[in-house]
C-alpha cells in the first residue's frame, strides 16, 4: 500500500470513529457525559428537596449542578419558585421519559404545615447526565405555557393561616385573600348540614384555598386543568378562586366556599367505578344553601327535554359539552334531587344511593338496581315522586 493510500484510510479511520463517538455522546446525554442512572437521579432530587424546606441555595447548587442555560435558567426558576413558602415537607419523583436518555418527568410534592396532604408543587421535563462522576441538570424540555404551573404560578407569595384554612395568593392579591379568610368558619356550616362526620380526614385538617388574579393563572396552579369561567374549583383538599370584582366576591365568597368545601369534605362522594357528577354537585348545591329552582320546574314543565334526569345522573361530569345555562339547570337537577331523598329518606340513604349508582355501570338496568337495592323503590317511582317534589321548590 503506498504512503498516500495509508493516509487515506488514517483519515477515514478517524472520520468513522470521531462520527461513533459523537453518537455514543448524543445517546450519552451530551458532550463528555454518560447516562445517568435512576437512583442516582432520586437521591440528587431527594437531596435537592432538603435543600428546597432548609432554604439553603448552596445545598441546592450542591444537589444539582447545572450546565447549560436552560438548566440553569431551570433549577433558578424552581428554587426561587418554591422557597417562596414554607414547607413542612417536600418530595420529588423522577419518570424515564421514554425513547430520550437522560430524561426525566419530575414531579415536586409539598406539604404545607397544616395542610396535612401533599400536592404537587411543581412539574418540569429535565434532562440528566454523568458530568466526570458528577449527576448534573443539563437541560430543560418542559413546554413553555407549563414552567410555571402549580406553586410557580405565584411571583410574590403570601400566606394567610386561619383556624380551618390556609390562604395562598399574589402580593397584589391580598384583599381577595381577606375576603376568603373571612368564610373560615363555613366549613362548619357544610359539615352539619350535610350530616357529615366532623371527624373525616379533611375536615380535620386545613384547607388551602389559592386566591388568583385570573382564570389562566388558576388553571396554571392546578397544572393546566381547563378555565371553567366560573369563579372557583375544587380538588384534593385545596380550592382555587380567581378575582372577578370585589363586589361580587364580597356578596358571593361565603356561599362558594361552602359550595367548594363540600367538594373537598365528602370527598369520595359519588365516587366509585364512575363519578356521579349529576349527585356530587347537587351535594355543594344544597349546602350553599338558598338555591333557586326555576329553571329546574320550567324544564319540567315542558317533559324534561333537555337535560332528562336518567341520562344526566349516567354521565361522569356536568360540564362536558354543554353551555353555562345547560350546566346551572344540571346544578338544580342535583340539588333537587338531593334534597327529594333527604327528604323522603335521610341523608346516610343518599350515601348509599351514591355510592351504589358509582359502582353500576351507569345504564338505565344499572340504575335501576341501585335504586332499588337503596331506596327500595323502582326508578319510575323514584322520577315520578322527584318531579312532583320539584314542583313545592321555590
Amino acid at each position: 500500500m503506498s504512503r498516500r493510500c495509508a493516509r487515506r484510510a488514517r483519515r477515514l479511520r478517524t472520520v468513522v470513529l470521531t462520527a461513533v463517538v459523537a453518537i455514543l455522546v448524543v445517546l450519552g446525554g451530551g458532550c463528555g457525559g454518560s447516562v445517568p442512572r435512576q437512583h442516582d437521579v432520586d437521591a440528587a432530587l431527594k437531596a435537592a428537596s432538603a435543600a428546597l424546606v432548609a432554604h439553603d441555595v448552596t445545598a441546592w447548587g450542591r444537589a444539582l449542578p447545572t450546565e447549560g442555560t436552560s438548566a440553569r435558567r431551570a433549577a433558578r426558576q424552581i428554587y426561587a419558585g418554591l422557597t417562596g413558602f414554607k414547607w413542612r415537607s417536600i418530595s420529588a419523583e423522577a419518570v424515564a421519559v421514554d425513547g430520550v436518555a437522560g430524561r426525566y418527568l419530575v414531579t415536586f410534592r409539598g406539604e404545607h404545615p397544616g395542610s396535612g396532604v401533599t400536592h404537587d408543587v411543581c412539574r418540569r421535563v429535565l434532562d440528566f447526565a454523568t458530568r466526570k462522576g458528577v449527576l448534573t441538570l443539563v437541560g430543560d424540555h418542559t413546554a413553555a405555557a407549563r414552567r410555571a404551573d402549580y406553586c410557580l404560578a405565584f411571583s410574590h407569595p403570601v400566606v394567610m393561616v386561619r383556624k380551618h384554612l390556609i390562604l395562598i395568593g399574589d402580593r397584589g392579591q391580598q384583599w381577595l385573600m381577606k375576603i376568603f379568610a373571612a368564610t373560615d368558619g363555613q366549613g362548619r356550616r357544610v359539615v352539619i348540614r350535610l350530616h357529615l362526620n366532623p371527624k373525616l380526614f379533611w375536615v380535620t385538617h386545613r384547607t388551602i384555598v389559592y386566591v388568583c388574579r385570573t382564570a389562566a393563572q388558576a388553571s396554571r396552579v392546578a397544572g393546566g386543568k381547563p378555565d371553567t369561567g366560573d369563579g372557583a374549583f375544587a380538588g384534593r383538599g385545596a380550592v382555587c378562586a380567581f378575582a372577578r370584582s370585589a363586589f361580587h366576591w364580597r356578596h358571593d365568597a361565603a356561599r362558594v366556599m361552602r359550595h367548594e368545601l363540600t367538594h373537598v369534605y365528602a370527598s369520595g362522594i359519588g365516587e366509585g367505578r364512575h363519578t356521579v357528577g349529576l349527585l356530587v354537585e347537587g351535594l355543594a348545591v344544597v349546602a350553599e344553601g338558598r338555591h333557586s329552582y326555576a329553571r329546574l320546574r320550567s324544564e319540567l314543565a315542558h317533559g324534561n327535554r333537555v337535560l332528562p334526569l336518567e341520562k344526566t345522573l349516567a354521565q361522569e361530569d356536568v360540564w362536558s359539552g354543554r353551555t353555562h345555562r345547560q350546566v346551572v339547570l344540571a346544578y338544580e337537577e342535583g340539588g333537587a334531587l338531593v334534597l327529594y331523598i333527604e327528604k323522603r329518606w335521610s341523608m346516610k340513604r343518599l350515601w348509599k344511593f351514591a355510592a351504589a349508582v358509582a359502582d353500576s355501570n351507569l345504564k338505565p338496568v344499572g340504575i335501576e338496581q341501585a335504586t332499588g337495592r337503596t331506596l327500595g323503590i323502582t326508578w319510575d317511582q323514584l322520577y315520578a315522586g322527584w318531579k312532583e317534589y320539584v314542583r313545592t321548590l321555590r
